[in-house]
């Protein structure tokens, strides 16, 4: 393992100065280093062989279409059949993942919630790219400033048999005033189902009697999304039970 660190270190050293990853980090910032280059940082040595710059370019084509963010996709397996990342560096990987995540996930969103195309925006960014059918609920203050966000059920491509129960357990916990509910279509399409809609219902119904309200439910797509808020559907839900209530009395 010393030699193996002691050949890395010479071919990084052999580079010329302005092309060294620490040097060019120090001296000019992170922003003007590659993708490989950020990696190579992380995972600072390399192998006999292969400098940590030529293991970041093996790690960047195991991401689809050789976009970066594909990165969090990329299962701790398929890292360490790289030679030169074994299991620390495969678990450092994951951990700046989910740090770039959660950063980003705090700067997309607007401190006024009011707005439905910021929020669906951002849960595009996040949610679009899923295989799999993700239920999320945002949990919003009196001021419909975002106070929490918690995915609360994974499942198949059918629609996510949540129970209120556990969507307002959430709100509760957090003091919520007012919640968002979101999922993805895998297949793409955003257009809400039936079952989407009596969902959508159903929870509406369980925010009034808790006195919390239920200002939207966003459906996530490949690149688009809808907004039940703003094409009218959470109103029209709720004059639908102000009919139901209604005509039971």
């Amino acid at each position: 393992m010393k030699n193996e660190g002691k050949k890395d270190a010479e071919g990084i050293a052999a580079m010329p100065a302005a092309e060294r990853p620490y040097e060019r980090l120090e001296e000019k910032g992170a922003a003007v280093l590659s993708d490989a280059e950020l990696l190579a940082v992380i995972i600072t040595t390399g192998t006999r062989n292969s400098t940590a710059v030529d293991i970041s370019r093996e790690v960047l084509k195991l991401c689809k279409e050789d976009d970066i963010a594909g990165l969090r996709d990329v299962s701790s397996e398929e890292l360490r059949a790289i030679k030169g990342i074994g299991r620390v560096k495969a678990l450092q990987f994951a951990a700046v993942c989910e740090l770039a995540h959660r950063m980003a996930r705090k700067r997309r969103v607007r401190a006024d919630c009011q707005d439905a195309d910021s929020i669906g925006e951002m849960l595009t960014a996040e949610m679009g790219s899923f295989n799999q059918e993700v239920f999320r609920t945002l949990i919003l203050d009196k001021k419909l400033r975002l106070i929490g966000m918690k995915d609360i059920f994974v499942g198949t491509v059918d629609m996510a048999p949540v129970h209120p129960r556990e969507v307002f357990s959430e709100a509760i916990k957090h003091l919520g005033s007012f919640v968002v509910l979101a999922h993805n279509h895998p297949s793409g399409d955003v257009k809400p189902s039936r079952e989407d809609l009596a969902a959508t219902k159903r929870m509406i119904l369980a925010g009034r009697l808790l006195e919390i309200e239920v200002v939207d439910h966003i459906i996530v797509g490949s690149g688009k999304y809808y907004s039940m808020h703003l094409h009218g559907d959470i109103d029209r839900l709720k004059r639908d039970i102000e009919r139901d209530i209604s005509g039971r009395s």
